[in-house]
């Protein structure tokens, strides 16, 4: 099986987007779109890796989910709709199950 990764957008959480977490530095959010290869077939994940930007450090958080799906064009959707929505690795697997269940996947 061999995987390949590629960068479908980013987001830049500002100052208010972030005002409930009183969080003062740059954050950013990367989203990807990856492809499973799997006996000629194509398989779908999307990945979703935060960047903070503190005084000292940097800290990177990310979450992947396997969308079990041969479908791009849904995938591009599922990422379309993550990146305007600016989710977040943490809320990641909650919003594809809600997405699943509203049948927008």
């Amino acid at each position: 099986m061999q995987n390949a990764r590629s960068l479908y957008g980013q987001e830049i959480l500002e100052i208010g987007d972030l005002v409930e977490s009183e969080i003062d530095y740059l954050v950013e959010l990367a989203y990807y779109k990856i492809i499973q290869q799997y006996k000629k077939t194509n398989r779908y994940a999307v990945e979703v890796v935060k960047t903070e930007h503190l005084q000292n450090m940097i800290k990177v958080e990310k979450e992947t989910v396997n969308l079990f799906t041969d479908n791009e064009t849904k995938t591009n959707h599922i990422l379309e709709l993550l990146k305007k929505n600016k989710v977040t690795p943490t809320g990641l697997k909650d919003t594809i199950v809600e997405l699943i269940k509203s049948e927008a996947f």
